[in-house]
């Protein structure tokens, strides 16, 4: 009977040995499952995140920089460009201050530059270590307010010019003053711009063309009313296209709508104001929230070199701030008007810059635009009666 026992206490021993085998077994084979299956998926989203490109978000006037530049920057460093096309300043301030905007680098004016730092805290400090190319255009942040210098990246500029038909005109012309002489009597086109022809307003008359004193913009607002006479059309998109068309014969421009009416019609004149230029600088911007931070310097520094600086005014039609500029310049680059107009820039020639109160501009636009109203009922009707009178004469039978 003892003998039974131990055996079945034996038999029950071995029995409970070999389940717990197979229950460790079974658990070392689980163990190993999950750490295969585990392993695997971080190995999966590590090469996911190793065949993501890099990338960085470019916010600029559709088409400004040109896509071969871009080619080469992403074939050169394996970052790709993402687009984005630019709105006004304010749309670029509200997408900015949400924080999470997609916008690394932005492309813009200087007057976006300037209101971006004085509305919004949106900006990121330039630190200059990490742009190579940045001491060939740092000089020209001197030109900017001090409260917008620290985010400013000086990229290309422009000027304002006469475009002039010299086969319909034989005037001379030197200041801004000519465009008001009487021999230019409907032979004006004007730019449908209210900063810029108050501003030029206010440089005819010698005035300073960012003021904001009452006095002086009442002034200018007489000064380009009185331009009622002169003006033959007002142009949304480029007076210079109606000087070169035939439909004018005078008109003020940026130095690279001249640049592109010059072309069409090389008989045109190209003069610089006597009495100093209007000037626009088109600076680069990174954002405070930029996703990309690093990928941002990478693509501003590449767009500052000497050779991709020419290369997109080239295309632009504008003068690059690269001080480096004239030894990769070519005789094309040369000949456009906002590069040779520039070297005659000197202390009567005036940046635009930002002006918090943009109304009173439009007010003084709209009292010109009024006039023109004004001068087209009047000619409408004198159109009228002089048809009058004519079918009112009697015929020879």
């Amino acid at each position: 009977m003892k003998a039974q026992g131990k055996h079945k206490a034996l038999s029950a021993f071995l029995l409970w040995r070999n389940k717990g085998d197979i229950m460790r077994k079974l658990f070392l084979v689980a163990l190993a499952t999950i750490l295969l299956l585990s392993c695997g998926c971080s190995f999966t989203v590590k090469q996911e995140e190793a065949e993501k490109p890099e990338t960085v978000g470019l916010y600029m006037q559709e088409g400004f920089i040109p896509e071969k530049i871009l080619a080469a920057f992403t074939k050169e460093t394996g970052i790709k460009v993402k687009c984005y096309n630019l709105s006004d300043a304010k749309v670029v301030q509200k997408k900015l201050e949400t924080g999470i905007s997609p916008f690394d680098l932005i492309i813009g004016d200087n007057i976006m530059l300037e209101s971006l730092s004085a509305e919004a805290d949106v900006l990121h400090t330039v630190d200059a270590s990490k742009l190579s190319n940045y001491a060939q255009v740092s000089a020209h942040t001197k030109a900017l307010p001090e409260y917008a210098r620290e985010y400013a990246i000086p990229y290309m500029r422009t000027c304002t010019v006469f475009v002039h038909d010299v086969m319909t005109t034989r005037a001379p012309i030197t200041s801004y003053a000519s465009m008001w002489a009487p021999y230019f009597k409907e032979r004006i086109s004007v730019a449908e711009a209210p900063r810029l022809m108050t501003s030029i307003a206010l440089k005819s008359k010698g005035h300073p063309i960012n003021t904001t004193e009452a006095a002086l913009l009442d002034d200018a607002k007489n000064t380009l009313c009185a331009l009622k006479d002169n003006t033959y059309t007002i142009s949304s998109t480029s007076p210079a296209q109606d000087v070169a068309n035939g439909i004018s014969s005078l008109a003020v421009v940026w130095a690279q709508d001249a640049g592109a009416a010059k072309q069409k019609k090389p008989a045109l004149e190209i003069l610089y104001p006597s009495d100093g230029a209007l000037m626009q600088m088109t600076c680069m911007m990174i954002s405070k929230t930029a996703p990309n931070m690093e990928n941002a310097y990478l693509l501003a520094d590449y767009l500052l070199r000497a050779d991709n600086s020419v290369q997109a005014c080239m295309a632009t039609k504008m003068e690059s701030l690269n001080a480096e500029a004239a030894d990769d310049a070519n005789d094309a680059y040369l000949s456009i008007p906002a590069v040779h107009m520039g070297k005659k820039h000197d202390a009567t020639a005036e940046y635009l810059h930002y002006v918090a109160d943009t109304e009173i501009y439009d007010e003084i636009w709209n009292a010109f635009a009024k006039t023109q109203k004004t001068r087209e009922i009047e000619e409408e009707k004198q159109a009228e009666a002089a048809e009058e009178t004519a079918a009112a004469v009697p015929s020879d039978s």
